[in-house]
């Protein structure tokens, strides 16, 4: 069972090739358990700075402007106005960067096949897409409405800012902007320059820059992501840290060092490490496996603790580090005991399984997905430097394709090169479209085999 038995293996992709997914935040759930941990905001004193995921602000907009202009004022009164609310001095308006070359490009240019246009922003009295939404699915837009708002941010009356120190991202730079004495002083803050791609983990990186000034540090973010980074690397961060979870039903203010308090120090440094193996918004998960189950069997053993703690710590994956993982796997799937993951394979196909999505990944296909976990829990390892300096994903489980940076499922054939000839599909149907069919599920051309006889996939009709 040393062959994944399909392009994509079953276990980790589906037959489009997108990743699978699981449900994030159940591990939230997880960690939060039902320990009373929630705080009033009204427990946040003074000398507090609050930190905003700019593009979740975006995306969560219940009722969008009409034009660019009036997106600018209303999102920046919005923001004085929470952080007035919740006594902060200083506002972190943080956004991802939108490179050529990212590991979340293959689901972004997923995302934006159907209908989404490049949009050059031209004024602030130009009209707001009426499909918000699919306008912000394009990473180009993105990056245009972040410099649009930057734009005018920095050219608004100083009295719109009040008393509140507001910092800008912008591409690898960020700036601050405050009322002086009724004129607006705008400064480069050099000390926030970096190569964070992501605001998850930028955000931490001005959380830890904040702290050096404020009491208190306020995250404000419904994403599982920046809760585990926060609970991994929170320890180093000298003032309070707070999530606020301000979704559209609940609000809960969350201090990371009340958890701390319910949790071993060696599980929450584990943290970002059984994420990233487990699914995140760049690594797929083990179809069916979910988070709880995972995190339950690595915090019942101390090898497997120690070995989350020591993914992403190099660019690197020694061989005890993937020996160690493989067996986990293997736990995983309930051979307890087991080392090999091939052999495991073997069992779930000897006692009748015949589904390969049923199976675990063969062990080649798993060691691709060890380097891509392993390159993302390095990225959120390295949340408080400037300067990640990440390697070119390449060569870490993914592949570039026609300048699109895919993932790399599989070094080797995914059956013995001499079957490949009596694989065949027993479709009845006059020509095969679905992935229902074999053949097509798995991009193979037409067999002699073949029970159709005038299947979409015949030689003269292949892409």
């Amino acid at each position: 069972m040393a062959f994944s038995l399909n392009p994509i293996p079953a276990a980790l992709g589906n037959y489009d090739g997108s990743l699978v997914k699981t449900n994030k935040a159940k591990l939230m759930h997880f960690i939060l358990g039902h320990q009373n941990i929630h705080l009033s905001i009204t427990n946040i004193s003074p000398n507090s700075t609050l930190i905003i995921d700019g593009m979740a602000m975006l995306y969560q907009l219940k009722c969008v402007p009409s034009t660019f202009g009036e997106l600018a004022r209303t999102l920046l009164k919005q923001l004085i106005n929470t952080a007035t609310e919740l006594n902060c001095t200083r506002v972190d308006f943080v956004t991802d960067s939108y490179p050529d070359i990212s590991i979340k490009q293959g689901e972004q240019s997923r995302r934006s096949a159907v209908g989404v246009q490049l949009f050059k922003i031209t004024s602030e009295n130009q009209p707001i897409p009426i499909q918000w939404k699919k306008f912000l699915a394009l990473g180009v837009n993105k990056e245009a409405i972040i410099t649009f708002l930057h734009q005018i941010w920095t050219s608004l009356p100083a009295k719109l800012y009040k008393n509140i120190i507001f910092f800008i991202t912008h591409q690898t730079k960020c700036y601050s902007i405050n009322n002086d004495a009724g004129n607006l002083n705008i400064c480069d803050i050099t000390d926030l320059h970096c190569d964070h791609k992501e605001a998850d983990s930028r955000m931490l990186l001005h959380a830890s820059h904040a702290s050096k000034t404020y009491k208190n540090v306020i995250i404000k973010s419904c994403d599982t992501d920046i809760l585990v980074i926060a609970l991994s690397l929170g320890i180093k961060i000298d003032s309070n840290l707070y999530i606020l979870n301000d979704s559209q039903h609940n609000r809960n203010l969350i201090k990371i060092a009340d958890i701390y308090e319910n949790l071993d120090k060696s599980v929450f440094e584990a943290m970002i490490g059984i994420h990233a193996f487990t699914g995140c918004d760049s690594v797929s998960a083990f179809k069916g496996k979910g988070k709880s189950s995972p995190v339950k069997l690595m915090m019942a053993s101390n090898e497997y603790t120690k070995a989350f703690i020591n993914l992403g710590e190099s660019w690197i994956v020694n061989t005890d580090l993937k020996l160690t993982l493989e067996k986990f796997v293997c736990d995983l799937y309930g051979y307890r005991g087991c080392s090999s993951i091939n052999f495991c394979r073997y069992n779930w196909l000897r006692l009748g399984s015949l589904s390969d999505t049923n199976l675990p990944p063969n062990q080649d296909s798993l060691q691709k997905y060890i380097l891509r976990a392993n390159y993302q829990a390095g990225i959120n390892r390295r949340s408080l430097s400037n300067f990640i300096s990440a390697p070119c994903p390449s060569q870490h489980g993914w592949k570039i394709s026609e300048g699109i940076l895919e993932v790399d499922w599989m070094s080797e054939d995914p059956v013995p090169p001499a079957l490949i000839g009596n694989v065949h599909c027993k479709c009845k149907n006059n020509r095969c479209f679905t992935g229902s069919c074999f053949c097509h599920s798995s991009k193979l051309h037409y067999s002699e085999l073949c029970l159709c006889t005038e299947c979409a996939i015949l030689p003269d009709n292949a892409d």
